[in-house]
């Protein structure tokens, strides 16, 4: 009976050992700044941020394939950047099979990497940039705003192969706040008001 018990409570600890180990840390999609003032001809970047990892070790990013997705009526591509912390392909460490905008306001990226498992994990920090985007801004008035958003997420996969587990994604806004007056502003023009009408007043009598 007792010998039982403990195959049993050895059996229960191995099965718990494999699931922490095979457990995913959930990672984080972000857009950084996540909000920034803009108008109508200005050029404005923006990156698309990974975290969530474990720097030094697993998990590390072994390839993404994603689109992202702007309103092309108020902004205009003008360039992009991968990183390069799955490796260079322009060496061969990595395969960047992107679309670029293949179609107007979405944008395909996709990085393969070739390196093994030792160098992504010494390679990557738990946050990093996946890509830049550099944009002109060709029409945002007063008081509008417009978004660049993650629009779907193909494969997004460790060292090994394996799926991460995606915990949030968020937004990059931009926007163009209305005017204000400002309070000493409009504070200095009602005292200036109320002198004046008392000036007035002591000029009657």
């Amino acid at each position: 009976m007792k010998l039982m018990k403990n195959v049993i409570l050895g059996a229960s600890l191995a099965i718990s050992i494999c699931a922490m180990t095979s457990a995913k840390a959930a990672v984080m999609l972000s857009f950084s700044p996540s909000s920034q003032v803009a108008s109508t001809g200005d050029s404005v970047s923006l990156d698309l941020m990974i975290s969530g990892l474990t720097a030094g070790t697993a998990d590390s990013l072994g390839t993404f394939d994603l689109d992202v997705i702007f309103d092309d009526s108020r902004l205009s591509l003008t360039s992009y950047l991968l990183t390069d912390l799955l490796g260079d392909s322009s060496a061969f460490e990595a395969d960047d099979l992107s679309l670029g905008e293949y179609i107007p306001g979405l944008i395909g990226l996709s990085l393969l990497s070739y390196l093994d498992i030792d160098e992504l994990d010494n390679l990557q920090p738990s946050s990093f940039s996946l890509a830049t985007f550099n944009f002109d801004v060709i029409s945002l008035e007063v008081g509008q705003a417009t978004t660049v958003a993650i629009d779907t997420v193909f494969a997004l996969g460790d060292a090994f192969g394996n799926a991460l587990t995606i915990d949030s994604m968020g937004e990059g806004i931009l926007r163009n706040p209305a005017e204000e007056v400002s309070t000493p502003a409009s504070l200095g023009i009602f005292i200036l008001g109320v002198l004046l009408v008392m000036r007035r007043k002591y000029q009657l009598y």
